[in-house]
């Protein structure tokens, strides 16, 4: 049997929207098979159960043995599947037997093997060479993450990672200043197609908050993202990688209660989810930022510094089109 931890690895790689579930020694996540047929980006039908060794898809009605999965998304020989594996180096039980609930998590190391800084001018140096690195430092420039105002003190990559290899490490401080958590986006070709994921994060982590450590006290807002490259650009921008907050993201969010919260999605007027997402938060009582009509036509707000040149937009302009109650839902209903 192939370690359940290189099973993980591959779930994480070529599926949208994996989670551990809670308080169960499994994985749920939207099938590559069916692409989750019309419920694509709202419900998880994919199924891992670490403890019974097999996959499945409430979509699909199917199951396979994780081998023949991992093959079929893959697209990869059983010997390619077997030989891959090896490098995972322990069996299912090992990491059964040391992996449950009452302990603690494994530690995966606060950054992916070997990560390289992309700020540090001595490394960037030594792998100028390395294509990977010149994407990624691309990418930061014309996303303008260099400039933005609320962006982290590091960038990385890593070129050997068997999960997050060759993306673009983005690294989440708490208000310590140190590296708890992680995200990675895809910046190569063959990374972006529609059927992986843009977004990965840290193997086996709890979700922690990008940009706690920049929170400014002198300021009476914070703003809540989706994801942290949206939050560079606004003072007080944090982001919780997507658009529910998790156990442990409540408990750090309380530190800040005194703050009055807003929640900034993508534009509601061209995304469904975000659209629900944003009534179901106007239903809890939350104040949301509502996209106004002179920048409809973006996606979300890094598109909009990419296009107009900035480095941060104003707290101003979110507060002043942030609503919550029935002023918020007339002004979604208005295209």
């Amino acid at each position: 049997m192939i370690p359940s931890e290189y099973i993980i690895s591959k779930i994480n790689q070529y599926t949208k929207r994996p989670i551990k579930i809670r308080h169960r020694n499994a994985y749920n996540f939207e099938c590559p098979i069916c692409n989750e047929g019309k419920s694509s980006g709202k419900k998880r039908r994919g199924y891992y159960d670490i403890d019974k060794g097999y996959v499945y898809c409430h979509n699909c009605n199917r199951g396979w043995d994780p081998i023949k999965w991992i093959q079929d998304v893959c697209q990869m020989s059983y010997k390619e599947v077997l030989a891959e594996a090896k490098d995972f180096g322990y069996t299912v039980n090992d990491y059964i037997n040391t992996r449950s609930e009452k302990t603690k998590k494994v530690d995966f190391g606060t950054l992916p093997d070997d990560s390289i800084n992309l700020l540090e001018r001595t490394q960037v140096n030594y792998y100028s060479n390395e294509l990977v690195v010149q994407a990624c430092l691309n990418a930061i420039q014309q996303r303008r993450l260099n400039k933005a105002v609320n962006r982290p003190k590091s960038f990385w990559v890593s070129l050997k990672d068997k999960v997050h290899k060759n993306r673009l490490v983005i690294p989440f401080y708490d208000d310590d200043n140190q590296i708890r958590f992680y995200q990675t986006r895809a910046i190569m070709p063959e990374d972006l197609k529609d059927d992986r994921p843009k977004y990965l994060s840290k193997l086996n982590a709890d979700k922690r908050i990008y940009g706690m450590n920049n929170i400014d006290p002198d300021l009476e807002h914070i703003f809540i993202f989706e994801g942290p490259i949206d939050s560079m650009f606004t003072k007080n921008g944090i982001a919780i990688c997507g658009t529910n907050l998790t156990e442990i993201q409540e408990q750090l969010l309380r530190k800040y209660s005194l703050y009055q919260h807003i929640w900034v999605l993508d534009n509601q007027f061209m995304d469904k989810a975000g659209r629900e997402k944003t009534l179901d938060l106007i239903e809890q009582g939350a104040r949301v930022f509502i996209w106004p009509k002179d920048i409809i036509q973006f996606k979300d707000l890094n598109d909009v510094c990419v296009k107009y040149q900035l480095d941060q937009i104003s707290n101003k302009f979110i507060v002043d089109n942030s609503f919550t109650g029935q002023e918020a839902k007339d002004k979604l209903s208005v295209k």
